[in-house]
């Protein structure tokens, strides 16, 4: 302990230090991120992990030349399908290959047994590693709706003068940062009496352009969220050129700058889930989520980090954990829509629950309201003793789908396989909006229909559109394709899957339960040899649920289009001079 010296001066940003670690109750080496209200953020480099402490001391000269023992391990290999890496395993490594900036190493158990072949890089600490700061909630503030996940959690954003102030000028400080930094000489300035003293060049990181109306996700749909129009103007040949991708890849937790398909401006957003080369991020400013790719995203500066989220995430009091009706979707958009004030209430912690109030001569509470119209149309029906579907079906004719934009390179998501008289891919985009709709919401509401409404069995007629129990015995949105006596075919129109099923497996289907479109769509593929042999496989090197990028042919219906798969299947392509 003695060894230890207290500072004459605060130590800076980057200072190597000695810092007490509440994991091993032993002091270790530390490096400060960052200086903040007295406290000092601190990775420690050989732990691997970033703290936040009030007390550093420092570190003996002959401690601070000394290797650091932390670097970041991506698994590029695996030698084994089962999980056998856990926190806290002891690991041997053979280095393969190296690089000024990547080793790539061999992982083996004690026995040496091989498990996986990693990339192994200098560990980054990053600023947000400890958590991230959001603006403060009081009972009584004054909120506005922002996004919402499901009808219990939502996000909020405070409608203080300095929060909102906060909340623009950390939208268009970002997107300079992203823009500014890429290619400074081609933006163009407007002078303005907010901007008429000063470097406008200065003036610029607070004044980047941003959409009057920008799209903003709510789970399934989308909904303006308006920004106010500021001084600097950006060209399209700009915004191209300027989109940079970063240049190491993202890891889970990291804030990063991320494009939002719905402008092409770059928001904050911290990396929650990642698939392949697909990674899920949370506009931690708005609360919606994005899956996007690496492209899309670029590095930004520590001040920005250092700023508060303005979305702050709420749970209703009260409200219980149900799927969204297409009311209760609607009306919750419409407060987002319209920026509704709220008044924000509590007991005693928000965490517990919060209480929303609509400004107005009533006093509507968002809760009561909410779990009102949490109440699908069919549920009131039965309890009304009410045929649910009106004694009407619905036939295929009436059905909408999804679509895929022809001529246009997509990830595509195969949902299942037919083999038919030509092999027959059943999918969606990979980012189609509607799939955690379909496969979550509407799922539920689905199956706990069919679970209430004491039918036995129905017997659909061609073309008609029912509900269908599948092997997994889930209930799914299906087609009737052929009857026979006590069976039907049917195709399930989200799912892509084709089977029989008796009558006593099916149900019909009530009209609000076909609003939503079908989520499968029939693709059969251009240029590849359809011989059986081939056709075989081409379905063994197929994965259903896997995306694959393919190009958007043709559309020859509704339903049916022809793709060319891209990047993968050049060997199961027709041979040259056949058809």
């Amino acid at each position: 302990m003695s060894a230890f010296l207290f500072f004459h001066e605060s130590p800076g940003c980057g200072a190597l230090v000695a810092v007490l670690s509440n994991e091993s109750s032993s002091w270790c080496r530390g490096r400060i991120i960052s200086v903040e209200n007295e406290e000092y953020r601190v990775a420690l480099v050989d732990l691997g992990l970033v703290k936040i402490v009030t007390t550093v001391k420092k570190l003996p000269d002959k401690y601070c030349n000394l290797q650091e023992n932390v670097a970041m391990c991506r698994i590029t290999r695996c030698s084994s399908t089962e999980q056998c890496i856990t926190q806290g395993s002891v690991l041997l490594f053979e280095v393969l290959s190296r690089d000024e900036q990547t080793a790539s190493c061999l992982l083996k158990d004690n026995t040496h047994k091989e498990l996986c072949e990693v990339a192994m890089t200098v560990w980054r600490p990053l600023y947000e590693d400890v958590g991230l700061k959001t603006t403060p909630l009081s009972c009584g503030d004054t909120v506005t709706l922002s996004s919402f996940f499901d009808s219990k959690n939502l996000y909020v954003r405070s409608l203080k003068e300095e929060h909102v102030e906060g909340f623009f000028r950390i939208i268009q400080d970002v997107a300079g940062h992203c823009f500014y930094q890429a290619l400074p000489a081609l933006f163009e300035y407007q002078q303005t009496p907010d901007s008429a003293l000063g470097n406008p060049m200065v003036q610029s990181l607070s004044h980047v352009n941003v959409k009057s109306a920008t799209t903003v996700h709510l789970g399934s749909v989308k909904v303006p969220v308006r920004v106010p129009l500021t001084v600097i103007k950006l060209s399209t040949d700009v915004i191209c050129l300027a989109a940079q991708s970063l240049d190491h890849r993202p890891r889970l937790g990291e804030l990063v700058a991320c494009q939002f398909a719905g402008d092409g401006n770059y928001y904050r957003a911290l990396v929650v889930n990642t698939h392949q080369e697909l990674y899920t991020v949370a506009f931690v400013d708005f609360g919606n989520q994005e899956e996007v790719t690496r492209e899309m995203m670029r590095s930004l500066s520590q001040e920005l980090k250092q700023r508060p989220c303005y979305a702050v995430r709420v749970s209703l009091e009260g409200v219980l954990l149900k799927p969204l009706t297409t009311s209760a979707a609607k009306y919750l958009n419409e407060l987002v829509e319209k920026e509704t004030p709220l008044t924000l209430d509590y007991s005693l912690l928000l965490s517990e629950g919060a209480i929303l109030v609509e400004e107005g001569e009533d006093n509507i509470t968002v809760n009561q309201k909410l779990t009102d119209l949490l109440i699908p149309q069919w549920e009131r029906d039965l309890v009304d003793n009410t045929d649910p579907t009106g004694g009407k079906v619905v036939m295929e004719s009436s059905l909408r789908y999804v679509t895929l934009p022809a001529g246009s390179t997509i990830k595509f998501l195969v949902l299942s396989v037919l083999e038919l008289e030509e092999l027959t891919l059943m999918g969606c985009r990979a980012d189609e909006d509607l799939i955690p709709h379909i496969f979550n919401t509407l799922s539920a509401q689905i199956n706990m229909f069919c679970l209430r409404s004491g039918a036995k069995m129905y017997v659909p007629r061609e073309k008609e559109v029912c509900l269908a129990k599948f092997s997994d015995d889930v209930w799914y949105r299906a087609l009737c394709m052929t009857a026979t006596i006590n069976s039907i075919v049917v195709l399930f129109i989200d799912t892509g899957n084709m089977m029989r099923v008796p009558y006593t497996h099916v149900r019909c289907l009530p009209a609000e339960f076909a609003q939503v479109p079908a989520l499968a769509l029939m693709c059969t593929l251009k240029g590849v040899d359809q011989s059986l042999e081939n056709k075989t496989k081409l379905t063994s090197a197929l994965q259903v649920h896997n995306a694959y990028t393919a190009r958007v042919v043709s559309q020859e219906d509704i339903t049916t289009y022809t793709l060319e798969l891209t990047d993968m299947f050049t060997t199961f392509s027709t041979p040259a001079g056949k058809n």
